[in-house]
């Protein structure tokens, strides 16, 4: 989708630079319903950006595989959460 083209191939419309910075906003929920129909119709009519749409939701689902499952120890987290309180006031006082 970073062809640098924004209309291409046979009887394809799309405006694949276009599609691909709303990529994200589509994923996380972002667009109206509205929105999220007409960038999914246009996606369905580009087989780039439908290849890249199909790469997006493959990385995020990797992702979460990978990074979702493992939590930070509590100790860690508290540790983190005690800092930014000390910074927090440490930075307004």
């Amino acid at each position: 989708m970073t062809s640098g083209h924004d209309v291409h191939g046979e009887g394809c419309t799309c405006d694949c630079d276009s599609v691909e910075r709303k990529l994200a906003a589509l994923l996380d929920d972002e667009l109206t319903a509205a929105e999220c129909a007409q960038l999914r119709a246009e996606i369905t009519a580009c087989p780039e950006c439908a290849a890249g749409l199909e790469l997006e939701e493959a990385l995020r689902k990797l992702l979460r595989t990978c990074c979702g499952a493992d939590h930070a120890p509590s100790r860690l987290r508290e540790r983190v959460t005690y800092q930014l309180r000390v910074t927090t006031v440490r930075r307004f006082n």
